[in-house]
């Protein structure tokens, strides 16, 4: 818990009609006056609690995906970029982004490791992604 969420507390904690004044409690804490009014008002949240809202799916929804990712690489098929941005896209009922999936795979490295191959075929050698679980 931050040092602002805290002063709000001692500030929700006080008795029904006693005084306080913002700066005397942020001085105490030592966090900034006008970020402690204004989210004590609801004028503003944290940047955590506005990054939780943009989020695509859900922490329990993006476990599942790496389950699945999971049981994939289990079975000796380990999905690629492109099959795990088709089965966030079916979990989130909408189209998920390429950039989607790279940030997803960058908040699970540690369950998740990208393992790099080449398509048979391609005379070009372009590198396709795989996912493969630890």
């Amino acid at each position: 818990m931050d040092l602002i969420q805290k002063a709000i507390e001692e500030n929700e904690s006080r008795e029904d009609g006693a005084t306080f004044c913002y700066r005397e409690v942020a001085k105490r804490w030592g966090c900034n006056r006008t970020t402690l009014s204004r989210r004590h008002q609801m004028k503003t949240r944290s940047n955590a609690e506005r990054a939780r809202d943009r989020m695509l799916l859900t922490p329990q929804q993006e476990l599942e995906l790496v389950v699945y990712i999971e049981k994939c690489t289990r079975r000796g098929l380990p999905p690629t970029r492109e099959m795990i941005q088709n089965f966030a896209g079916s979990i989130a009922k909408h189209a998920v982004g390429r950039n989607w999936v790279a940030r997803f795979l960058q908040r699970h490295n540690d369950e998740i490791t990208i393992k790099r191959s080449r398509k048979e075929g391609d005379k070009d050698a372009i590198a396709v992604a795989e996912v493969v679980a630890r």
